[in-house]
C-alpha cells in the first residue's frame, strides 16, 4: 500500500538515515529498562516496590514525547505504583500510540492521528487543557469589552501540613473571602486557578530562610473583573480568613490575551523539577490534584459555557506509521519521502527556521519530483 505512493519530494540520504535511526530498532539511554530516579530504586512507602518498570515507546510516541521524555518516563515508573485504576495507567502508557499517518484533503499536509490519555500529568494532554483554558477565559473576556480586569495572588504561610490539607484550606478560605460585603461590592467575576509549588528540605526562601522540611506552597493566581477594590482592607480580610498571612498581590491586566495567557499558564504548569528526586512527594501531588479543580470560575462566569471546539480536519488516512517505517526500512523510496515528511510536520518550525539548519533540509520539500528514482 505505501509502496504505491507518489513522490512529490527529493529526499537526501542523511534525512532518511536520521530518520531511520530515530525510528527503527536501536538502543539509548532513553530507550534502556532503567531505573528512575537517578539510578535508585522508588522509596515509594507502603507499596514495598524494589523492582524498576520498564516500558518502550512506540515509534509515534518518541515523536510526540519530544523534548519531554525524562518527565514520561518518571510517571511512566511512578504510576502504576500511586495508581489503583489500572485504566489510567494504559492510557497513559498509550497515550499518542498506534498512531495513524493521515493527510489534510484541502492542503496535503501529513500528521499523525492517535488516541491521547488526557490525563493532566501528561507533558503533551495538558497543552490541550491550557488551549481549553485559555479559549474559555478569551471567549467570557471578549464578551465584556469594556470591562476593567486584575490579576490578584493569594498565598498561604508555609507549613508541614500534607498538601491536600492545604488546598483545602486555600480554596476554603478564597470561598470565605467571596462572602465579605467588601468583595461583593468591589468584584463582580472572574476565574482563580491553582499553582502548587514544592521547595525541598534544605533550600532557601526568597528571604533567605533555610527551610528545615519539606514545603508545599500551593497559591491562588485570580482574574476579577473590578474597576477598584482597597488592597489594605483586602490584605486586612485575607489576614482575619486565614490567622496567619497577609501576602496577597494586586496588579492591572493588559488585556484579554494577557489574562488568558495568565490563567493557562498555571492550568498546565508542570511539576517541580525537584519532585523527581522524592517519588514520595511526587506520589502525593498526583493524589492531591487527581481529581481536583485547578480552574474555578465564580460569579457570572460559573453559567458561560466553553466555547466549541474548532471543527475536525477534513482528513484521510493512509496507513499506520509503523507500516511506513518498515517500508522505509525495506528501501521504498515513496515510503521514504512520506516518512520524512511526517518526521518534518512534527519538528517545530522554530528549529527548522533555525540559522543553523542545513539549507538543504529547509528546502527539501519544495523541491520539484526527481525525474529518475534514485537508488537507495
Amino acid at each position: 500500500m505505501v509502496a504505491s505512493l507518489r513522490t512529490d519530494a527529493f529526499v537526501s540520504p542523511a534525512v532518511v538515515g536520521s530518520t531511520l535511526f530515530r525510528l527503527g530498532l536501536w538502543e539509548s539511554a532513553d530507550d534502556r529498562p532503567r531505573r528512575s530516579v537517578l539510578g535508585q530504586q522508588l522509596e515509594l512507602p507502603p507499596s514495598g516496590l524494589s523492582e524498576f518498570t520498564i516500558h518502550r515507546d512506540q515509534p509515534e510516541q518518541l515523536l510526540r514525547f519530544r523534548g519531554c521524555q525524562g518527565e514520561r518516563q518518571f510517571w511512566l515508573d511512578l504510576l502504576p505504583h500511586i495508581e489503583a485504576d489500572g485504566r489510567r495507567v494504559t492510557r497513559f502508557q498509550q497515550c499518542g500510540g498506534f498512531a495513524f499517518v493521515s493527510e489534510d484533503i484541502e492542503t496535503g499536509q501529513l500528521f499523525l492521528q492517535a488516541e491521547t490519555c488526557k490525563l493532566r500529568i501528561c507533558p503533551v494532554c495538558r497543552r490541550r487543557i491550557q488551549a481549553k483554558a485559555s479559549a474559555r477565559v478569551l471567549d467570557f473576556m471578549n464578551s465584556k469589552p469594556n470591562a476593567r480586569w486584575q490579576f490578584q495572588t493569594y498565598t498561604l504561610k508555609h507549613s508541614p501540613l500534607p498538601l491536600p490539607a492545604q488546598l483545602d484550606r486555600l480554596v476554603k478560605s478564597f470561598r470565605r473571602l467571596r462572602q465579605r460585603a467588601l468583595w461583593k461590592s468591589h468584584v463582580q467575576t472572574g476565574y482563580a486557578v491553582i499553582e502548587v509549588n514544592f521547595h525541598p528540605k534544605g533550600s532557601y526562601s526568597p528571604t533567605g530562610r533555610k527551610r528545615d522540611f519539606d514545603e508545599w506552597h500551593p497559591h491562588l493566581h485570580v482574574v476579577a473583573q473590578t474597576d477598584f477594590i482597597p488592597w489594605g482592607p483586602l490584605r486586612q480580610a485575607w489576614l482575619q480568613i486565614t490567622g496567619d498571612s497577609d501576602n496577597i498581590d494586586c496588579e492591572p491586566c493588559e488585556s484579554s490575551t494577557h489574562a488568558a495567557h495568565y490563567v493557562s499558564k498555571y492550568v498546565g504548569k508542570p511539576p517541580d523539577l525537584c519532585l523527581k528526586d522524592s517519588p514520595s512527594r511526587a506520589a502525593e501531588y498526583y493524589k492531591s490534584l487527581q481529581g481536583r479543580r485547578l480552574l474555578m470560575p465564580f460569579g457570572e462566569t460559573n453559567k458561560h459555557k466553553a466555547p466549541p471546539p474548532p471543527p475536525p480536519r477534513s482528513s484521510q488516512r493512509i496507513c499506520q506509521l509503523h507500516q511506513l517505517v518498515a517500508s522505509a526500512a525495506s528501501g521504498c523510496y515513496p515510503a521514504k519521502c512520506m516518512l520524512t515528511r511526517v518526521i518534518f510536520s512534527a519538528v517545530p518550525r522554530r528549529f527548522l527556521e533555525n540559522e543553523s539548519c542545513p539549507p538543504a533540509q529547509l528546502l527539501l520539500f519544495q523541491r520539484a519530483p526527481p525525474t529518475e528514482i534514485p537508488s537507495s
